[in-house]
């Protein structure tokens, strides 16, 4: 494993230990899928809050606002970013793009991915 990949493991880890952290404050899992499959219909199962909790499986964009929202607190705290101005331009370019056409969300997923790898390999 590339330290690359090792690094966006231990990212998205830490991200679903910060799930899990607001979540247990707020709500159990079963409560929290129902609210997210009243939001989203039946896109979540409970199994999904135990694999993005561990980092087995990756939040996505639209997601995240969501989550943010049920749990009322922000992408800072649920991605872990230290910086808060970042966070609310994170948050901000999150709500951007979920209004998007799925196809173009795909494109500028590829192109931010690309990004942090050509930086991260910098």
């Amino acid at each position: 494993m590339t330290q690359i990949k090792r690094d966006i493991t231990e990212a998205e880890k830490a991200i679903g230990k910060n799930l899990k952290k607001v979540r247990k404050v707020r709500m159990t899992q079963v409560e929290l899928v129902k609210r997210l499959q009243d939001k989203l219909g039946d896109k979540v199962a409970q199994p999904a809050i135990s694999d993005w909790e561990s980092g087995r499986l990756r939040l996505h964009g639209e997601l995240i606002l969501e989550l943010c929202r049920i749990l009322e607190t922000d992408a800072n705290t649920l991605l872990g970013a230290e910086h808060p101005l970042l966070s609310k331009r994170m948050t901000g370019v999150l709500a951007d793009m979920t209004q998007l056409p799925k196809r173009q969300q795909e494109v500028l997923i590829k192109q931010f991915k690309l990004l942090i790898d050509e930086k991260l390999n910098a």
